[in-house]
């Protein structure tokens, strides 16, 4: 017999018979003795339940061999679903309806083209979500297919890339070219259509749409020189900054190909230096300051072997182009503007200092 066991055995001897004697006074004292041995019993029974639960583990006493318990089952974690951008996807058969498949939950605008005025030029790249996405794809769906011409005409017009993102991950990549009578919009992986201009008015306009000020005027992250020239681009339709707008600047110094006779923004080019400006109020305001005047009378220019330029970035994420070549314009500001020599200076003493 266990240490327990006697305890519970001793506690039950010493429970005492029924009181012969009678009265109220008997009474009470008959309960506080019942009290005192059901306390001294349950001390005894619960000594014995906790020897037994070290012996055997508290998991085994709610459980028998009849109803084991279900194992554990760990719920996998579901992989990060990455942000939708302009990756090309993999080659793949797409059918739509008639164009693309319903259902896009995701759609961004990809690509540009070198422009006329020297730098490359990009899209917005505002990831468009819900509604928005519905209403793109409506229009898409509502295209002609195109017929192949025997020439085009307006060849520099637009071109853009276009991704659709579905809920089960897929992407569809469409290529536009906006150029005149060739004007066409090519699934990969489907058929062309006619109406790429319409698509990309119609994407740009949603864009503005989805863009909600949120009355704060936190500074954007600066944009990142590129390492090559050619790279250097700015984003089409940009909104103007002015000295009020929260923006960032980052200036870029860039050697070119010097070996060559003349050094054109086609020219081969390296970047040797970058810094982000600190305080950005200035330099926009001497960028406003500019001329409307062309110093170089409409003539074709030749850059320097060192160019600098500034990379003005708003809080949408495009980028403004604005060169301190006495004779390369932006329109950063909104108006078409000639850089002052006391921006090329300011700008010049960042980037030595």
């Amino acid at each position: 017999m266990t240490e327990q066991e006697q305890l519970l055995r001793k506690a039950l001897d010493r429970a005492p018979d029924a009181p012969a004697t009678e009265g109220f006074g008997a009474l009470l004292a008959d309960r506080a003795r019942r009290r005192r041995t059901r306390r001294q019993a349950a001390f005894a029974v619960g000594s014995v339940l906790v020897s037994v639960a070290v012996v055997f583990g508290l998991a085994s006493l709610p459980n028998s061999s009849d109803d084991p318990l279900p194992p554990l089952v760990s719920t996998p974690t579901p992989p990060a679903v990455e942000p939708l951008d302009c990756t090309e996807p993999p080659a793949q058969s797409v059918v739509g309806e008639p164009v693309v498949p319903t259902g896009a939950v995701e759609a961004v605008l990809c690509g540009g083209r070198v422009d006329n005025g020297g730098f490359n030029m990009e899209w917005p790249h505002d990831v468009l979500e819900a509604g928005l996405v519905d209403r793109l794809v409506e229009r898409v769906n509502g295209l002609t297919p195109y017929i192949d011409q025997p020439s085009c005409q307006a060849v520099l017009g637009y071109t853009f890339e276009l991704a659709l993102r579905y809920t089960d991950g897929s992407t569809v990549w469409l290529e536009g070219d906006t150029s005149g009578n060739c004007e066409s919009l090519v699934v990969e992986g489907g058929d062309a259509w006619k109406g790429a201009y319409e698509v990309l008015r119609l994407t740009r306009n949603l864009v503005a749409q989805s863009r909600v000020p949120s009355g704060d005027a936190t500074i954007p992250r600066p944009a990142e020189c590129p390492v090559s020239w050619q790279d250097v681009s700015y984003t089409h339709g940009a909104d103007p900054v002015s000295s009020d707008s929260a923006v960032a600047i980052t200036a870029c110094r860039y050697e070119l190909d010097h070996k060559r006779r003349f050094i054109t923004q086609s020219s081969q080019g390296a970047l040797i230096k970058h810094v982000v400006v600190e305080n950005p109020r200035p330099l926009v305001r001497e960028i406003e300051s500019g001329s409307r005047v062309d110093p170089c009378d409409g003539v074709n220019y030749d850059l320097e072997s060192v160019e600098d330029v500034l990379l003005v970035r708003d809080v949408w994420g495009d980028v403004q182009v604005v060169s301190t070549a006495p004779c390369w314009p932006s329109t950063a500001t909104g108006s078409r503007l000639y850089p002052s020599e006391n921006l090329a200076e300011q700008v010049s003493a960042l980037l030595d200092g």
